[in-house]
């Protein structure tokens, strides 16, 4: 009777835990399913990325300067919104429509319409200190 008591005891204890460590990772990424999803529809393993680097590495690894904003237009989906700053600087939010929360990625053209420069940044780096309170939804060359 002790050996059964003790089993059920320890398999409780392993069930608790492993509801614990599933709540932790989720916790750690509350988008990992959405980064799975847009890995999916990009065609790309997300396994190649850090997970909290995708997408914003992804895409800072395939824009390629020069690129028509046409391009940029086709890789750069799945995200939550897009505002259009200066007529030329695109700020893409993944995830979440809130600064704080969002993976952001800064898309800016030169006078012909071709990428010039590229910046992204998730939440655990905040490097686009840039406020889209004068910008516009939209993106470049899109009315």
């Amino acid at each position: 009777m002790k050996k059964d008591q003790i089993l059920v005891v320890l398999l409780i204890t392993l069930l608790c835990c492993s509801i614990f460590l599933a709540s932790c990772t989720s916790l750690g990424d509350p988008y990992a399913a959405e980064r799975k999803n847009l890995a999916s529809a990009l065609g790309v393993k997300l396994s190649n990325y850090p997970q909290l680097g995708f997408p914003v590495n992804y895409f800072y690894e395939v824009l390629k300067p020069g690129m028509s904003s046409d391009e940029v237009h086709k890789i750069v989906i799945g995200y939550k919104t897009v505002f259009l700053c200066d007529g030329n600087r695109e700020f893409y939010y993944y995830f979440s429509t809130d600064d704080d929360k969002a993976d952001r990625f800064l898309v800016v053209y030169d006078s012909r319409g071709n990428l010039f420069y590229k910046m992204g940044e998730d939440t655990n780096s905040r490097e686009l200190h840039n406020s889209v309170d004068d910008c516009k939804p939209g993106r470049f060359g899109i009315e």
